[in-house]
């Protein structure tokens, strides 16, 4: 039986979030007070906190998604991480 993608999927939305996330927080070089802003920014904003939770609560069942990936689902994992990698680009570089 296939076991999907949902879980994998959610976990690269997750560290495309946190990847935004900190990079966006250390444009201006790094402060040791970037670390706490960050963690507030995890805690305070709905959307970041939301990817982060569904991302990181699937984690365990990310080795048996991959495992079980098929041609089709790692095309479509691939294009997804593809558009996350791009549009992370696009948000850090403005």
């Amino acid at each position: 039986m296939a076991v999907g993608i949902k879980q994998t999927t959610e976990l690269v939305d997750a560290v495309a979030a946190l990847t935004e996330a900190v990079a966006l927080q250390l444009k201006d070089g790094f402060q040791y007070s970037d670390i706490g802003e960050v963690f507030a920014k995890a805690l305070q904003d709905k959307e970041l906190n939301a990817k982060l939770v569904a991302g990181f609560n699937g984690v365990l069942e990310v080795p048996a998604e991959v495992a079980d990936l098929n041609w089709f689902e790692g095309i479509k994992l691939g294009s997804h991480v593809l558009g996350v990698v791009r549009s992370v680009a696009e948000k850090i570089s403005k």
